[in-house]
């Protein structure tokens, strides 16, 4: 039977780019893919038929969050991207919800602006390491949940009890890494951070054991950019990411037989998730060589970004003519 690959996407608009994340997975990662969703236009969309469609609406009770939710927007502003920093916690519970539900102790998720190549064995080779709760690490205060591996739901459960009564609000990244460096049942997954000089310091799990490494997201943003929202003016491939500790432009990568790897010198692993944190999934898919495509050591012009470098560029000038206000009054 195949491993479940779950996708989350909690909003009344489906995005494109999640549906060329989704049916990207479908083709290459030998999972069988899940969508919770509570999105309204998905007959916009044409999804791969062996993708598992179900209504958030019909498994999972949303007001049971109430309080986390107010809680959270002291410090997270609800009006930030659709209510973004709640909705990076409220998939954990939805998923808490469905597996329940469906019964199913192990599974793959992966955060909707993510590649994922072919995952075949993987979830054999991580449970041979240990049971719990694995995740991506790029720091020694973040795990980001790109692409996690669960395979103890007691432990799962555990991670969502801290979530809900955390008592100093932070982004799900950093309160992450808080759990995972205080429970043995707790792992992180090896990133490009093996790679770094000095290396790093905290505990993960060899890349020689997992036969491969994941991005947290400096490759996909090395490769592909960073969100056009974060930015003003147009996005380019070689955003370094501030966690690279090593000569990133001194690396191979590529792409052949649904597996995508990355070679640093003489060292050469699979890579079985790129963050395509730009979301630029149907220039970068459409790409009739997409093995071959933005692999170059080259900067590339990917996208001129005029709208939202407009959008920032009238919330810089809000935001500083409301401090002028307010320290006028």
């Amino acid at each position: 039977m195949k491993d479940y690959l779950i996708f989350v996407y909690s909003g009344s608009n489906f995005p494109e780019y999640a549906l060329y994340s989704l049916n990207f997975a479908a083709k290459n990662s030998n999972c069988k893919c899940i969508l919770l969703t509570d999105a309204k236009n998905l007959g916009n969309y044409r999804f791969d038929e062996t993708i598992d469609i179900f209504y958030i609406e019909d498994f999972h009770d949303k007001s049971t969050l109430t309080d986390f939710k107010i809680g959270l927007s002291k410090e997270f502003p609800s009006h930030f991207r659709d209510d973004f920093w709640f909705k990076v916690y409220e998939r954990f519970f939805i998923i808490q919800s469905f597996i329940r539900i469906h019964k199913i102790d192990k599974f793959f998720h992966a955060e909707c602006d993510n590649l994922i190549f072919d995952l075949s064995n993987l979830s054999i080779k991580l449970s041979s390491v240990s049971n719990g709760v694995f995740v991506p690490r790029d720091s020694i205060t973040r795990s980001i949940h790109s692409l996690i591996y669960v395979n103890n739901i007691s432990t799962y459960d555990l991670m969502c009890e801290k979530f809900k009564n955390m008592k100093t609000f932070e982004n799900e990244m950093i309160q992450t890494a808080l759990i995972v460096d205080n429970n043995v049942n707790f792992h992180s997954l090896p990133t490009d951070t093996i790679f770094n000089i000095p290396p790093p310091k905290w505990n993960f799990i060899s890349p020689l054991d997992t036969e491969g490494i994941f991005d947290a997201a400096s490759i996909g943003q090395w490769l592909f950019g960073v969100d056009g929202r974060n930015i003003i003016g147009p996005i380019y491939n070689h955003f370094a990411n501030e966690m690279i500790g090593y000569n990133i432009e001194d690396c191979i990568f590529s792409y052949s037989n649904n597996k995508f790897t990355i070679r640093y010198y003489n060292q050469i692993f699979n890579v079985y998730n790129l963050h395509i944190h730009s979301k630029l999934h149907k220039k970068i898919l459409s790409n009739r060589n997409f093995s071959s495509y933005n692999f170059k050591n080259k900067r590339i012009l990917l996208d001129f970004n005029i709208k939202n470098s407009f959008i920032n560029i009238a919330l810089k000038i809000r935001n500083k003519t409301l401090r002028i206000l307010e320290n006028l009054f």
